[in-house]
């Protein structure tokens, strides 16, 4: 193939985890996956976009004249019309030559201009030089050319070109192969030696190439534009007299199975265009149907929530603390998440708060709290619920001298900067991160027993069904290209084994949604490297619908009710995002109305910008509400931040639902935090 002409070129601070990130503030639900999705298919061209050189280069014209000799050899001449932008140093010229003897000898030469191609003899031409890179094929040829046209002539010998059997010759040749950019114009005349018989010559060649044998007895191959790294190949069988001259090979060839192969093959080339036309019309099928279901995915949402009397807000302001981060997290709680279950309680009038002195080890770190909220248990544990009783008995410790039971927060934090510092509490912190980890999955496995607060959540059936179909659908329309496009047998097998793989791997993975966007990857690969455009771009069209559609499945099963509780959280998370959108009404008597406000935030990640435009919106409000509860000044949130942070680096094992896949961030308040938005190479060409 053709290569084409190549141009001269002479460790820091310790990170802490914040509980307040600014991930999924403003876009929730299908937006932000639609989002997500359009920017995973748009990265690559954002990549490539200014990635092209200043410089390029094209074939014009390609005129082949070659003759087969008696003793098998096969003499070519040939003379390639390049027009350059941009300086270049050399042309290629790929022959499939590995080793020396596979070519007897290669010449380049600038054409006279007064002759025409096989009439250019010796006397009068310029010989340009020649350097032969075995591990290639390829011969290269200094011609130094820049924003010109300019035309070099080939000639070489292949020795043993043809095989002579006891009941053939055959010659196979692929005479243009791996070239680098498109050859337009492309011709060639074989000459044959002269037979009793006619021979049998068919073309490999799914650009469009034609061949036809001349009143003179010659083979000739036209083509307007033989595609780059396309094949074009030709094989050609003739009467073994033909090649007196040449060795004999002494087992018969079994011309007439060879000739039955060869006859099947050209009726798939000469039905290529029907069966192309047909794909066609089933991927543009396809497509209607993607977008019918991808507008459904990101619609659904809308109008589903269209005939609801009860506001977003409403709906997320009477929900219980622990379904409205069950439902938030998709099931998949973390450690920080029991939060929910203790203001659970506190909702319920079974929890009072104070802000206290932090203990002596947080005292003794600069970079730890002086103050954190407190949590005293005031009801009666025998009313409680399996659940809420777990989490009591795990983290409340009896104060005697006080009375009840309190949850201090430096009891259930990690280790301080300065303890960081002093190997002998790693081994304590490494121990009771485990305790924790066992003491949170067993109250996952005992909230999950109560459907009000932890509703089931499984898999959704489209997700299940969805992509096992989808890998069908594209497997076998990959291969259907590849079949009706003529591809050859080895590139069809290939085909089909490795997709094959990808999409049995991506059907039992069906949750992990990277499985198969790794299996579309390969099918649009795939499909880009066949040749007929007219099906295979609405087939790639469809493979990036697929994308977009795949991504926007929902992935667990909610009911009616569940999926308006997730849509009425999202849209609360960000209104308290924004800072609660409390009008001056609402505002003079809202200051009972935030401390659950500031609950709902610190459980959705979106504590600290809620705080801080509450209070430039609103200062009173602000202030009256800190003094009546300690969650809504900013400081005490940063303390809960702290105390997750501390968390960082201590192995606290996993934990999680069995509703959905586990998280093993366990030791997290909240990880989500909320903010404001979202030398040659081969070939045919030039160097």
């Amino acid at each position: 193939m053709s290569k084409h002409l190549t141009g001269q070129r002479k460790r820091g601070e310790e990170k802490v985890l914040q509980p307040f990130s600014k991930r999924n503030a403003v876009l929730g639900g299908p937006l932000r996956k639609l989002a997500a999705a359009l920017v995973l298919l748009l990265l690559p061209a954002l990549l490539l976009t200014g990635c092209g050189e200043d410089r390029s280069y094209s074939v014009d014209r390609v005129q082949i004249a070659a003759k087969l000799g008696t003793d098998g050899d096969l003499y070519v001449e040939e003379l390639f019309t390049f027009t350059f932008q941009g300086a270049y140093s050399r042309t290629s010229r790929y022959l499939d030559a590995r080793k020396e003897g596979d070519v007897t000898f290669f010449e380049a030469y600038e054409p006279p201009a007064d002759r025409t191609l096989g009439q250019y003899g010796y006397k009068g031409l310029t010989r340009l030089p020649v350097e032969w890179e075995a591990s290639s094929g390829t011969f290269y040829v200094e011609q130094p050319a820049k924003d010109e046209t300019r035309s070099v002539y080939y000639r070489y010998r292949i020795p043993g070109a043809a095989v002579r059997y006891a009941d053939t010759a055959l010659l196979d040749w692929s005479f243009l192969a791996d070239n680098n950019t498109d050859l337009h114009e492309v011709s060639l005349e074989l000459t044959l030696p002269g037979t009793s018989e006619p021979p049998n010559a068919y073309l490999y060649d799914r650009t469009g190439g034609t061949l036809t044998r001349t009143a003179n007895g010659k083979l000739r191959y036209e083509n307007a534009k033989l595609l780059s790294q396309e094949n074009a190949r030709m094989t050609v069988y003739l009467p073994a007299e033909a090649l007196a001259e040449a060795p004999l090979q002494h087992e018969a060839l079994g011309i007439a199975e060879r000739i039955g192969k060869e006859e099947a093959y050209a009726g798939r080339l000469a039905d290529r265009e029907r069966r192309l036309a047909s794909i066609r019309d089933v991927a543009v099928l396809l497509n209607y149907t993607l977008v019918a279901a991808i507008a459904y995915q990101v619609l659904h949402p809308f109008l589903a929530g269209l005939g609801s009397r009860e506001s977003a807000r409403e709906r997320a302001e009477r929900m219980d603390p622990v379904r409205l981060v069950y439902l938030y997290r998709n099931g998949r709680l973390r450690f920080g998440d029991t939060l929910a279950g203790i203001f659970s309680l506190e909702r319920r009038g079974l929890i009072t708060m104070r802000r206290v002195p932090a203990k002596e080890r947080f005292q003794a770190d600069d970079k730890a709290p002086s103050e954190l909220p407190e949590f005293r248990f005031a009801g009666i544990s025998s009313k409680l619920g399996a659940a809420d009783l777990h989490l009591v008995q795990w983290l409340f410790r009896q104060r005697s001298e006080q009375g009840g039971h309190v949850l201090s927060l430096d009891s259930v934090s990690g280790p301080t900067r300065t303890e960081r510092k002093q190997k002998k509490h790693a081994g304590k912190y490494v121990q009771r991160g485990r305790r924790f980890a066992r003491q949170f999955t067993t109250w996952m496995q005992l909230l999950e027993q109560n459907p009000e607060q932890a509703p089931p959540l499984g898999v959704h059936p489209v997700l299940r069904a969805g992509v096992p179909a989808l890998a069908v659908l594209h497997l076998g329309l990959v291969l259907w290209l590849f079949d009706a496009d003529g591809a050859s047998p080895k590139s069809l097998l290939l085909a089909a084994v490795l997709l094959g793989v990808l999409g049995i791997a991506a059907s039992y993975l069906y949750r992990k949604r990277g499985v198969m966007t790794a299996f579309l990857i390969g099918c649009f690969v795939a499909a880009a490297n066949l040749i007929d455009e007219t099906a295979v771009m609405p087939y790639l069209y469809g493979v990036l619908l697929s994308l977009l559609l795949l991504w926007l499945l929902p992935k667990l099963r909610f009911s009616r009710e569940e999926a308006a509780d997730r849509r009425a959280i999202l849209a609360w998370r960000r209104s308290l995002a924004a800072g609660g959108q409390l009008d001056r009404r609402e505002a003079d008597r809202a200051a009972d109305r935030v401390g659950r406000m500031t609950q709902d935030a610190i459980l959705l990640g979106v504590a600290s910008p809620f705080l801080r435009r509450l209070k430039r919106r609103h200062p009173g409000l602000a202030a009256a509400a800190a003094e009546r509860t300690p969650l809504a000044d900013p400081a005490m949130a940063d303390a809960l931040a702290y105390v997750s942070g501390s968390w960082s680096g201590v192995a606290l094992g996993s934990s999680g639902s069995s509703s959905g896949d586990s998280s093993s961030d366990s030791g997290s308040w909240s990880s989500d935090s909320g903010g404001g938005g979202g030398g040659g190479d081969g070939g045919t060409g030039a160097d």
